[in-house]
């Protein structure tokens, strides 16, 4: 519920978060307060990974469009992973489809085979 929270406020800026469970059982692990159980948790995803996720817009690390994969070591902490949109491709049909970066040839090939079938 909490990531859905930061989701929506990155969603201005057309970027994803993700969390990978080692974030998860991080972020819990380092918030879980005996009195106040899991409730400290969202300040602690705000402080860390939000201002995390803000400082690397600020530095042009993070644009428009990317997704960012937050995963953790229980010894060095969080890390972020962001996959960038690539320019969209053309289509001999004209159309432009966005290629994500690390998205092959072959992928877009049969990306538009499907969507030409349907």
């Amino acid at each position: 519920m909490q990531v859905k929270e930061l989701n929506q406020r990155l969603i201005h800026k057309s970027i994803t978060l993700e969390l990978t469970v080692a974030a998860l059982d991080y972020a819990v692990e380092q918030s879980y307060d005996h009195l106040y159980g899991a409730r400290p948790l969202r300040r602690w995803l705000e402080h860390n990974i939000l201002t995390d996720l803000s400082r690397m817009i600020v530095t042009g690390e993070l644009t428009e469009g990317s997704t960012v994969i937050a995963d953790a070591d229980p010894k060095t902490g969080l890390r972020y992973t962001v996959h960038k949109p690539a320019e969209p491709v053309t289509k001999d049909d004209g159309a432009k489809r966005p290629r994500w970066a690390g998205q092959s040839a072959l992928d877009e090939d049969d990306a538009f085979e499907s969507e030409m079938e349907e």
